[in-house]
């Protein structure tokens, strides 16, 4: 059931997207609409058509993994000022990169392989990096009020689905430890992550305005 919620959440996401585009089309924020276009695109086709057509479709999760990733450091990058901060963030997604980078050359196939390593260390650099721009933000002078402002709308659902969700990552890839009712209720707990972040981006499609040029 949840599942479906999902699916729908994510069609509604990207609807909701396209139709409030003309706020941020001339921002660094327009890439939020291809990307989750893509990525609800990809998730559809996966879960329903090339699971069952293609041998392998863990490429295809690699590929979101890293545009993911990318999107939330070009936005970061947009929008932190202080040239320390920007170093911290370029550091930080270094790591991201570095730690991608090992585990396709050394331990994994692109191809046929998931890469969690990679992904959790995203999320972690991510969840970091949002906590920076969060903190930058609390302390600029820019009269925006939060609620309007399109970019604090999706970093807060990234900050939002990395907190909750990092601790189930780490679990979920050491199942053989846990009960199976354990197992189940995270990955029922891990799709509530994934309905709220969408929910949060809806929102902020809706309440934010227009963003300036840049």
């Amino acid at each position: 059931m949840l599942l479906y919620i999902i699916d729908i959440i994510q069609i509604l996401t990207v609807i909701v997207s396209s139709i409030f585009y003309y706020k941020y089309r001339y921002s660094p924020l327009k890439y939020i609409c291809f990307y989750l276009w893509y990525a609800t695109i990809n998730d559809l086709t996966i879960g329903y058509y090339l699971d069952y057509i293609l041998k392998e479709t863990d490429f295809l999760y690699n590929i979101r993994q890293i545009l993911l990733f990318a999107l939330i450091y070009y936005i970061l990058k947009k929008n932190i000022q202080k040239q320390i901060r920007r170093k911290v963030i370029d550091f930080l997604f270094l790591i991201y990169l570095t730690t991608l980078l090992i585990e396709i050359v050394f331990f994994k196939n692109f191809i046929s392989n998931y890469l969690p390593l990679s992904y959790f260390t995203g999320g972690l650099v991510s969840l970091l990096g949002i906590m920076y721009y969060a903190i930058e933000r609390l302390q600029s002078e820019d009269t925006t009020p939060i609620q309007k402002d399109l970019t604090v709308w999706f970093l807060m659902g990234n900050l939002i689905f990395w907190i909750g969700y990092l601790p189930v990552y780490i679990i979920l890839n050491n199942y053989t430890y846990f009960h199976e009712d354990v197992i189940n209720s995270l990955i029922v707990l891990k799709k509530i992550f994934i309905i709220v972040q969408n929910i949060i981006f809806i929102f902020g499609f809706i309440v934010s305005g227009r963003v300036r040029k840049s």
